[in-house]
């Protein structure tokens, strides 16, 4: 999912059923990414992710 400035966001579940979104951005060299932020998903994140995958 695209994010703002050109992060991109990954919306995924923890083995025990944590739904997390994380932030990436990417580096210089292109397909290499660093990490911004991890964070407990938002309700409408949690609405997409459960619409997709369950």
């Amino acid at each position: 999912m695209k994010g703002k400035k050109g992060r991109l966001m990954l919306i995924g579940s923890t083995k025990t059923g944590r739904i997390l979104a994380v932030i990436l951005h990417e580096k210089f060299e292109k397909y290499t990414y660093y990490v911004v932020t991890a964070r407990q998903a938002g309700k409408k994140e949690r609405m997409l992710y459960t619409r997709i995958y369950e």
